[in-house]
C-alpha cells in the first residue's frame, strides 16, 4: 500500500508540478527577447530625407500639373476669346498654393534642407503674385477684349513667366545640392 500511496504521489506531483518545474526552468534558460532598437538621440524628428525630399517634390509636381491646367484653359480661352472661364481652375491654384505655403512653412528643416525648401517657398510665393496679378487680370478683361487690353495683359504674364522658369531652376538647383548632401540618387519618372 506505501507502493500505492508513493506512487499515487508520484503520478499527482508529475501531473500538477513537473510541467511549472519543466516551464520554470524554460523560463530561465530561455534567453531574454532582443530588446528593440532605440532611435538615435540625434535623429532629427518627423521625415526622413527621402521623405522630405518626396515631399518637397511632390508639391513641386503638383503646382506643375496645376500650372499646365490653367495654361490649357487659357489656350482654350485665347481661342474663344472668352477669359471669364478662367476662373475655376485659378482658384483651385491660388487654394493649393495658399495651402501649400502654409504646409511648407511649417515645415522642420532635415540635414541641410534648409535652401531646397526655401526655394519651394520662394517659388509658391511667386505663384501666389503671379495668380493676383497675371492670372486674374485675364478673367477681368471678360469676353472678345480689345487687343492693347489683351496685349498688355500677354506682357505681364510672359513677365511673371520669365521669373517663374529663373524660380523653377533654383529649385531644381536647390534640389540637386539637398539630394547630393544626403547621397540621394534621383529616378526617372
Amino acid at each position: 500500500m506505501e507502493r500505492t500511496i508513493y506512487s499515487f504521489l508520484l503520478l499527482l506531483f508529475c501531473i500538477f508540478f513537473a510541467p511549472a518545474a519543466l516551464f520554470a526552468q524554460i523560463k530561465v534558460t530561455q534567453d531574454p527577447p532582443p530588446a528593440l532598437p532605440k532611435a538615435s538621440p540625434n535623429a532629427p524628428p518627423g521625415l526622413s530625407p527621402v521623405e522630405f525630399n518626396n515631399k518637397l517634390a511632390a508639391i513641386n509636381d503638383s503646382l506643375q500639373i496645376k500650372g499646365n491646367q490653367w495654361d490649357m484653359q487659357f489656350e482654350q480661352a485665347g481661342k474663344t476669346k472668352d477669359y471669364t472661364k478662367l476662373a475655376g481652375v485659378r482658384q483651385s491654384l491660388e487654394h493649393f498654393v495658399d495651402q501649400k505655403l502654409t504646409e511648407v512653412k511649417s515645415m522642420k528643416d532635415v540635414k541641410d534642407s534648409k535652401a531646397w525648401r526655401e526655394a519651394i517657398l520662394k517659388l509658391l510665393m511667386l505663384e501666389k503674385g503671379m495668380i493676383a496679378k497675371a492670372y486674374k487680370p485675364f478673367e477681368e478683361l471678360g469676353k472678345n477684349p480689345a487687343e492693347a487690353q489683351r496685349s498688355a495683359a500677354m506682357d505681364n504674364l510672359n513677365f511673371y513667366s520669365s521669373e517663374q522658369r529663373l524660380a523653377m531652376q533654383q529649385v531644381t538647383d536647390a534640389q540637386e545640392a539637398y539630394a547630393r548632401s544626403n547621397g540621394l540618387t534621383a529616378q526617372a519618372k
